[in-house]
């Protein structure tokens, strides 16, 4: 997935709506946790530690997804957003 200045916006302001100590809201949507992922992973370079078997596939939902790929990404880039 290619990253631009528009996708780039959309992300920042959904990770910062979702954000409380890097985890994903209970109330947000799923095609919110699915941007988030998408756009985490990709910044990333890999997501495997929530595909099956990674350590951190379980359980296996959305938010959990979403609030391990943001723990990562803020991890990786040592600040905040």
């Amino acid at each position: 997935m290619a990253k631009s200045a528009g996708s780039l916006v959309v992300f920042l302001s959904i990770f910062i709506l979702l954000l409380f100590c890097n985890l994903a809201k209970p109330s947000t949507s799923d095609v919110e946790l699915n941007e988030i992922i998408e756009y985490s992973c990709s910044s990333l370079g890999d997501c495997k530690m929530i595909q099956q078997g990674g350590s951190c596939f379980n359980p296996n939902t959305l938010i959990n997804f979403a609030s391990v790929v943001m723990n990562q990404y803020y991890a990786t880039n040592g600040s905040n957003i």
